[in-house]
């Protein structure tokens, strides 16, 4: 009968965990806190193994690209958001305080995704507390990116239009806006603005098709 030895059974140890292999990471998430004119963010739901491009677009219908990023096959994209083109005025509405009423501003309209080395754009980065479909849930958050060229506030609510509540303390640059649905019968929701990314959201990819 063979002698075991404590080397031999440390040696047999360390070969079964070799066997079973290390468990797999999990994917990795944003960190909150990170400004929103530039942030490194993990995509939830990317198809890792698989590298691929981000296209942040702006309100506009020609030369709306505001920056392309890559995105490794973790799903983690870095991006700066440059000053945009094409500000616009805010519109007057029932209910609604502006102030100062002469403020601009842009928002990151979409942000598209392009799969390997592909040229299609083939799905989307959505900001928000899970992957959201339209019409979002009672108690989702939607989020974007948004800019002004000066401090802002906006207060009241949209009675007449969303019936939304705001109470948006934007800053000069880029800032998050989140629109918290309360309710959708009746419509209802909150509308605030952060210039760190606020907990409880996060990027998340949705394929579209090709």
């Amino acid at each position: 009968m063979p002698a075991f030895t404590v080397r031999s059974v440390h040696l047999a140890a360390l070969a079964l965990l070799a066997a079973c292999g290390d468990p797999a990471a999990p994917p990795p998430v944003t960190t909150p806190g990170q400004p929103a004119g530039a942030a490194t963010i993990a995509l939830q739901g990317w198809p890792l193994g698989t590298t691929g491009r981000l296209r942040f677009y702006r309100n506009a219908t020609v030369d709306n690209v505001l920056v392309e990023v890559p995105v490794s096959m973790e799903g983690v994209a870095s991006y700066a958001l440059p000053v945009p083109a094409g500000l616009i005025d805010f519109t007057p509405t029932t209910g609604l305080t502006i102030d100062p009423p002469d403020a601009r501003f842009q928002v990151v309209i979409v942000a598209t995704t392009l799969l390997g080395g592909s040229d299609t754009q083939t799905g989307e980065a959505r900001l928000g507390n899970r992957l959201i479909s339209l019409p979002p849930a009672a108690g989702d958050t939607l989020a974007e990116l948004f800019y002004v060229d000066r401090d802002v506030t906006v207060t009241g609510t949209a009675t007449e239009s969303n019936g939304c509540t705001y109470d948006q303390h934007l800053q000069a640059g880029w800032n998050y806006v989140t629109n918290h649905f309360t309710s959708l019968d009746p419509g209802a929701c909150q509308i605030s603005a952060a210039q760190a990314m606020p907990a409880g959201i996060d990027w998340h990819y949705v394929f579209l098709g090709p």
